[in-house]
C-alpha cells in the first residue's frame, strides 16, 4: 500500500485512477500537517502527535461519461464525488 504513495492505483476499461495515499503527521497543539514520505524511520512521536495513513483509493471500472445520469447525481448527493 505505501507504494501507492507516488503512483496512482489505474482505473480499467476508461476508468479514472484512484487516489494516491498519504501519511500525515500533526504534531500535538499544531493544526498544520506535515505530510510525510511513505518510507519513514527513526521519526519520533510525542503524546499528542497524530498519525494518520489514508489508504490509496481503487481505480474507477468504465468511462465516468458512460455512467447513468441518476447513479452519478446519487454519487454525488452521498458526497462519493465532487464534480
Amino acid at each position: 500500500n505505501f507504494d501507492r504513495f507516488r503512483i496512482a492505483p489505474y482505473g480499467l476499461a476508461g476508468g479514472e485512477p484512484g487516489r494516491p495515499g498519504r501519511l500525515l503527521l500533526r504534531r500535538a497543539g499544531i493544526k498544520a500537517e506535515e505530510a510525510l514520505s511513505s518510507k519513514v524511520s527513526g521519526l519520533r512521536l510525542e503524546k499528542g502527535d497524530i498519525l494518520r495513513l489514508e489508504t490509496a483509493g481503487g481505480g474507477g471500472h468504465g468511462a465516468p461519461a458512460d455512467r447513468d445520469a441518476a447513479a452519478i447525481a446519487e454519487d454525488h448527493a452521498e458526497g462519493y464525488i465532487s464534480c
